[in-house]
C-alpha cells in the first residue's frame, strides 16, 4: 500500500463514517467529571499501601538507590515491550544510548520546570529513537490526518504498511492538536495538591488523554505512561512530605504485560476516545489503580527477595 493509497483509504473511512473520530469533546466531559465514591475509597486504600511500601524501602539502606534504578530500568524496557518492540532491540538501544524520556522528565520536575510542547516533543523523540520506523525526523506532533488507530501489517522490505486489518477509530484532527497538548500539559504542570486523590487522578487522566487523542503518529501510549509515572512520583513527593522518594517507584507497563491486560487496556483507551463519559473515566481510573495495587504487591515480594539475599551477603 503506497502513500497515496493509504491517504485515500483513511479519507474514505472518515467520509463514510466507518470509524468514529475523537475530538476536543473529550475535554467537555472532563470538565464535568466527578470521581466516584468507590474510586475515592480505592485510591485511599492504595495510597496507604503505596506510602507503606515507600517507607519499607528504607531497610535497603545503601541498596535503596540501586533498587529504585532497577525498577526504572525495568519500566523503560516494559514500556517498549508493551508495544511489541523486540526485547533484543530495546536492550541494544539501552546499552548504546543512556538517554531516556523518563530520565529527562524526572530531571525537569526536579528542576521545577514546566513541561512545554517542545519538551514533550523532546521526550517523544528520545522515547522512539531507533525503535520506531514511523518516527519523524524532528519528532513533532502530527501535521495531517493520514493516520488511524487499529492494527496493520508492515512490509519487512519497505517498512511501510502493507495491509490494514482493522480501524478502531480516527485520532483527533491535527488542527486541534496544539490546543489538546496545551490542555494536557496544563494538567501535567499542576502543582497544587488539594487532596489525596489528586496524586493519582490527574496522572491517570493525563495518561488516558494522551493515549486516546493520538497527537503523535506513533508512541502515544508509551509517552503517556512516562508522564503518568513521573507525575505520580512528583505529586506524591509534594503531598507526602514525610515519605519523599528520590525516583519513581510505581509503574504500570510491567503489570499490563504480566497480568495479560493488553486487550482491556486498548479497549478502555478506545472508549476514552470515542465514548467519553464520567462512567468511562471512572472505569479507566479503577483499571489503573488496580494495576498499581498489583504492582506494589509484586514489588513488595521483590523487596523481600532482595533483603533475603542481602542478609546472606552480609553474614
Amino acid at each position: 500500500m503506497d502513500d497515496l493509497e493509504f491517504k485515500r483509504y483513511i479519507s474514505n473511512i472518515a467520509n463514510l463514517g466507518d470509524a468514529k473520530q475523537t475530538g476536543l469533546y473529550v475535554f467537555d466531559i472532563l470538565d464535568k467529571f466527578k470521581l466516584s465514591s468507590n474510586n475515592k475509597f480505592l485510591i485511599e486504600d492504595i495510597t496507604d499501601l503505596y506510602v507503606n511500601f515507600i517507607s519499607s524501602l528504607e531497610q535497603l539502606e545503601e541498596y535503596k538507590t540501586p533498587f529504585l534504578k532497577s525498577l526504572k530500568e525495568e519500566e523503560i524496557k516494559s514500556n517498549q515491550a508493551l508495544e511489541s518492540i523486540s526485547p533484543f532491540l530495546i536492550q541494544v538501544f539501552m546499552n548504546s544510548n543512556h538517554k531516556s524520556a523518563t530520565n529527562f522528565a524526572i530531571r525537569d520536575k526536579l528542576n521545577g520546570r514546566n513541561c512545554t510542547i517542545n519538551n514533550l516533543c523532546k521526550y517523544h523523540k528520545i522515547l522512539l529513537n531507533g525503535l520506531a520506523t514511523s518516527i519523524e525526523e524532528e519528532s513533532k506532533y502530527r501535521t495531517d490526518n493520514n493516520t488511524f488507530v487499529g492494527s496493520f501489517s508492515i512490509s519487512p522490505l519497505t517498512g511501510e504498511i502493507s495491509s490494514i486489518k482493522n480501524v478502531s477509530y480516527l485520532p483527533i484532527d491535527y488542527k486541534d492538536i496544539k490546543v489538546t497538548l496545551d490542555k494536557i500539559l496544563k494538567l501535567y504542570n499542576k502543582k497544587d495538591i488539594l487532596e489525596l486523590s489528586d496524586i493519582f487522578v490527574n496522572p491517570i487522566i493525563i495518561h488516558g488523554l494522551l493515549a486516546a487523542l493520538q497527537c503523535f503518529r506513533d508512541g502515544n501510549t508509551r509517552l503517556s505512561r512516562v508522564l503518568e509515572h513521573v507525575s505520580i512520583w512528583d505529586l506524591a513527593n509534594k503531598y507526602l512530605e514525610n515519605s519523599y522518594i528520590e525516583l519513581p517507584v510505581l509503574y504500570s507497563s510491567d503489570a499490563i504485560i504480566r497480568l495479560n491486560k493488553r486487550g482491556v487496556y486498548r479497549n478502555l483507551i478506545k472508549e476514552f476516545a470515542v465514548n467519553p463519559s464520567t462512567a468511562i473515566f471512572n472505569e479507566w481510573i479503577t483499571f489503573n489503580m488496580l494495576l498499581f495495587e498489583k504492582q506494589i504487591y509484586y514489588n513488595q515480594d521483590r523487596l523481600g527477595e532482595t533483603m533475603s539475599v542481602l542478609k546472606k551477603v552480609k553474614k
